[in-house]
């Protein structure tokens, strides 16, 4: 039997370097529901005057995936959060 030992190569990167490369499954681990909200900003006003890019940042890192977006946070996030609402609203739009 041969094992193709390519098909079970995992990536870890950073999401700056991840930007122009795809994957089927990705895993976005944030540190804070801060830094979580602005990734899900919304707003086009509120993207545009993020001097950090901050929200530019979640596009980069939820656009990799082809067929999987796990999302996690080492921060709780209540379920009646806004943030919570924003990934609803999302996982509405992808569905």
């Amino acid at each position: 039997m041969h094992h193709d030992a390519d098909a079970d190569l995992k990536q870890y990167t950073t999401i700056h370097k991840s930007k122009g490369l795809e994957a089927t499954a990705v895993l976005v681990i944030c540190e804070t529901k801060n830094k979580l909200a602005k990734w899900l900003e919304g707003d086009g006003e509120a993207r545009f005057n993020d001097k950090n890019d901050e929200c530019r940042l979640g596009f980069v890192a939820f656009s990799r995936a082809r067929e999987v977006l796990c999302i996690a946070c080492l921060e709780e996030l209540p379920e009646d959060s806004e943030i919570m609402e924003k990934i609803r609203t999302y996982m509405a739009i992808l569905n």
